[in-house]
């Protein structure tokens, strides 16, 4: 993949970790997103002990937060050329509900909303990079929840955090299959 961006969210552990040093391997510059940029340094360096030789940049994006990442999106938009992959791995699952800043429950903001923001707000340089590729990774979990209907960000539902994660993921599901196209 050397000449190809990739952009990995999660990049700092387990399968965003995995993938990153993935594309690297494969001669392609990655970009990996952290929540503080000491986080993003931590996922480089991870990164760069699996591929010494690789060209891992950090960039930092709280995901929780909607307005944090339209400012990402502008600025990783009028910093890069192009965007290859884009692959949405960032996740959470806290112990007890929280909420964003913006007021947008925690979970939902980081597995739905932001690879949502991201898709759409980095669309025109996927598509001048064309044949880019997204990837969305839910979890197998998804499978044992349903999306409530009129409640997406399961407020009118009790808390678990393996439930909302479980849910959360089912949403995205349904989101990358709208984006692909998928019939319903």
């Amino acid at each position: 993949m050397p000449g190809k961006v990739v952009l990995v969210t999660g990049a700092g552990s387990g399968i965003g970790l995995a993938a990153a040093a993935g594309f690297a391997r494969l001669g392609a510059s990655v970009r990996v997103l952290g929540r503080t940029d000491e986080r993003a340094a931590e996922a480089a360096s991870l990164t760069r002990e699996r591929v010494p030789d690789a060209d891992v940049r950090p960039v930092t994006c709280d995901l929780g937060r909607p307005t944090a990442l339209r400012t990402f999106v502008e600025e990783f938009s009028e910093r890069e050329d192009r965007l290859d992959v884009l692959v949405n791995n960032a996740g959470v699952m806290p112990d007890e509900r929280e909420h964003t800043d913006d007021g947008v429950e925690l979970t939902f903001a980081t597995h739905v909303l932001a690879p949502w923001v991201l898709i759409n707000g980095l669309a025109p340089l996927l598509e001048r990079s064309a044949p880019a590729r997204v990837i969305n990774v839910t979890s197998g979990g998804q499978y044992d929840q349903k999306i409530p209907d009129g409640d997406l960000q399961s407020e009118d539902t009790s808390y678990g955090p393996k439930k909302i994660y479980a849910r959360t993921k089912r949403e995205q599901l349904v989101l990358t299959e709208q984006w692909a196209g998928v019939p319903a």
